[in-house]
């Protein structure tokens, strides 16, 4: 597995709970914080699909939509870390990278359109960091991002 298991254990009831969106997500960014909402909204449609126990081509649909956001999502905001000057780029970065690895590792197990149980340590993983990672380190980015405007702006 690409995850840490012993650091996204979350109850079986918590992996499936779909993420409520609400402004504690906002960061302040109308792009990433769009961008956020559809992914919230693309992975609350994935662990619906995952719990129905829909076949595995419309749950690749689905993943494959949000791997294809993910991946838009993550560019777009590295951009805007790396115009900033944001001094923990690469280490937002690498989280990235954890995250489409396990998507795309996800996604391999349902080549071939063969039936499949979804593994809930996987569902939660996915669950777990994009509660974690939006309210914490794109929390410590966004508090970074308006500290600089309000310092370019000389308020």
């Amino acid at each position: 597995m690409l995850y840490d298991e012993s650091r996204w254990k979350p109850m079986i009831s918590e992996i499936l709970e779909p993420i409520v969106w609400t402004n504690a997500h906002l960061i302040g960014n109308k792009a990433i914080d769009d961008d956020h909402r559809k992914l919230v909204l693309l992975f609350n449609e994935l662990l619906a699909v995952c719990s129905a126990g829909a076949d595995s081509a419309i749950i690749g649909r689905t993943l494959e939509a949000a791997i294809t956001l993910t991946r838009e999502h993550f560019n777009r905001e590295e951009d805007v870390l790396q115009a900033s000057g944001y001094p923990r780029l690469q280490a937002h970065r690498q989280e990235h990278q954890v995250l489409l690895k396990q998507l795309v590792a996800f996604g391999a197990q349902l080549t071939g359109g063969a039936p499949m149980s979804v593994d809930p340590n996987v569902v939660g993983f996915l669950r777990e960091w994009a509660i974690r990672h939006i309210l914490g380190h794109d929390r410590e980015y966004a508090a970074y991002l308006q500290q600089n405007s309000l310092e370019e702006s000389g308020i």
